[in-house]
């Protein structure tokens, strides 16, 4: 399903664009998405990554937050899963992604394009503008499961973008005026490379929610909701 700012439409076809040379894929995949794809959450009881956190010792608990320190934690390769969220968000912004006949916005990373390039092709270090927040479920089987694309907007002075897949979200936070707080929580700048620990179908299902509250469902989408008939105060 592709839900939009005007409209949401069912669809069974993918979106993808010819992006990448296949000495770009291979790098991509062996320093990061191998690794994060075969660790986030892969069905009953198959949840990796969770599982090491959970074994590694007490997570930190802080008023906002539950965080685990994972630098020296054996399983947890950090540098992996902020290189692969950096490649989506990179992918998401230079591609030309469409669905249908639509131009799709997605993440749109501005004066720093350039900056992610060059860490992602290893010749600089990850940007110094730009911050990655990584949340995993505390869940041992979220309810979303799912792969969506990276979406987000201005807040404040900075922009932030966001996806998901199942079990782990991913933020990134990029701008000159990121709130210092931000990098204390940081995959790569924090020392001690923490990531959240918390429920995260909440984080999903609230930008959605919000999304879909504007978008229109049309075609085989909006005839199956009319079908359902309207809903009753209560929301039933």
């Amino acid at each position: 399903m592709h839900v939009g700012r005007r409209v949401s439409v069912a669809s069974s076809l993918e979106i993808r664009a010819h992006l990448l040379c296949t000495e770009c894929e291979q790098r991509f995949h062996e320093n990061g998405e191998s690794y994060t794809l075969k660790n986030c959450f892969r069905g009953l009881g198959d949840f990796p990554l969770r599982e090491v956190l959970v074994r590694s010792g007490q997570p930190c608990i802080f008023p906002e937050a539950t965080m685990y320190a994972t630098r020296g934690v054996a399983g947890v390769e950090t540098g992996k899963l902020v290189y692969f969220a950096a490649s989506v968000f990179w992918r998401s912004s230079v591609g030309r992604w469409k669905h249908r006949d639509h131009r799709i916005n997605i993440a749109d990373l501005g004066p720093f394009q350039e900056d992610f390039r060059l860490y992602l092709l290893g010749k600089r270090h990850f940007p110094s503008a730009a911050v990655m927040l990584i949340n995993i479920s505390s869940r041992e089987q979220p309810t979303f499961n799912a792969f969506t694309f990276p979406y987000g907007c201005r807040v404040g002075t900075y922009h932030q973008f966001s996806f998901n897949i199942p079990g782990i979200d991913f933020h990134l936070l990029v701008g000159k005026r990121i709130p210092e707080a931000f990098y204390n929580d940081c995959c790569h700048h924090s020392p001690e490379q923490y990531v959240g620990f918390m429920d995260n179908d909440e984080c999903f299902f609230r930008p959605m929610l919000e999304l879909l509250r504007n978008s229109k469902p049309v075609g085989k989408l909006g005839e199956s909701i009319r079908q359902m008939g309207p809903r009753d105060k209560a929301g039933r």
